[in-house]
């Protein structure tokens, strides 16, 4: 039986439409790894005045926790916007900060981040991801990046009270559309306030254009941690969080620090909407990062 050309062309039509759209709606991710984190680290200004330092030989110095703020999955740019430890022993105070050692630290990785919109999309992470610490002017900026589209940067500055979150910016992408949010922190965000004594809280908020995050920072107490075949203090730090505004939803996070403020290990996640042109997006992200060594690459 032969088929009329009148109803094959508009199904070939519809085929190829169907294709078309398949093929733009792709959302791909590549995961970006240690050799170019340590090409971006050797380029910053900073890391020449560390270039030739001694590798970090034991990271046992008060917590500092920073504290990765959820972004939302829609496109556009807006403003300013755990290895479960054995109890140790707890000193009756947290003894003086030492200074983090700068550069490129691995950590082992799970988890993912996805959106809704379009059908859905979701981004896995690789099994080894990296955090770039850099010294600045007032303390350190620490950034966290599993994929080219996945980029988290946290600006911490030394205080006679602590260390204080001054800045998180976050920026994510779908579908090649990416947002960037900058979230602007209160002063007086002490992550971990000097002398701190398990129990302790802190909390404050952090501004974007149209989103509010309001924070609570808990210092759980002191644990210990394995960190290639070393055990090694650790503090371990409660935050929780909840957006307001153009983005609705929540974030946690259990961290657990050297006493320089070193991510030892992380468990975090992220669960929020927003209203767009196209309706209301989720967006969830989970991820679980360990610790590799205590000696960066530099």
């Amino acid at each position: 039986m032969r088929v009329p050309v009148r109803l094959v062309a508009p199904a070939l039509a519809l085929v190829v439409v169907i294709g078309v759209a398949a093929a733009l709606l792709h959302d791909d991710a590549t995961p970006y790894d240690a050799e170019q984190a340590l090409e971006e680290f050797r380029a910053e200004p900073s890391a020449s005045a560390v270039a030739s330092a001694r590798p970090s030989v034991e990271a046992t110095s008060a917590a500092v926790s920073v504290a990765s703020i959820a972004a939302r999955p829609t496109a556009r740019r807006t403003g300013p916007a755990g290895v479960a430890a054995a109890p140790a022993r707890r000193p009756s105070a947290a003894p003086s900060a030492q200074e983090l050692e700068p550069g490129v630290y691995t950590y082992a990785t799970s988890g993912h981040e996805e959106v809704d919109a379009l059908g859905g999309s979701r981004h896995d992470y690789p099994a080894q991801t990296t955090v770039t610490y850099l010294r600045t002017a007032c303390g350190r900026t620490d950034r966290w990046q599993p994929l080219q589209e996945r980029v988290s940067t946290d600006d911490v500055c030394r205080t006679a009270a602590g260390a204080e979150l001054r800045r998180s910016v976050q920026r994510r992408s779908f579908f090649g559309q990416t947002e960037e949010q900058v979230l602007i922190c209160q002063p007086g965000l002490v992550l971990v306030p000097t002398g701190a004594r398990p129990g302790s809280t802190t909390r404050g908020e952090c501004r974007s254009d149209d989103t509010v995050a309001a924070l609570t920072f808990r210092f759980v107490g002191f644990e210990r941690a394995l960190v290639g075949g070393r055990s090694i203090e650790v503090l371990h730090l409660s935050t929780a969080g909840r957006l307001t505004g153009s983005t609705r939803g929540s974030t946690s996070r259990e961290g657990w620090f050297t006493r320089s403020g070193l991510l030892v290990r992380v468990r975090a996640t992220t669960d929020s909407v927003r209203d767009t042109s196209a309706g209301t997006v989720r967006y969830t992200e989970t991820y679980e990062l360990r610790l590799q060594s205590l000696d960066p690459q530099r």
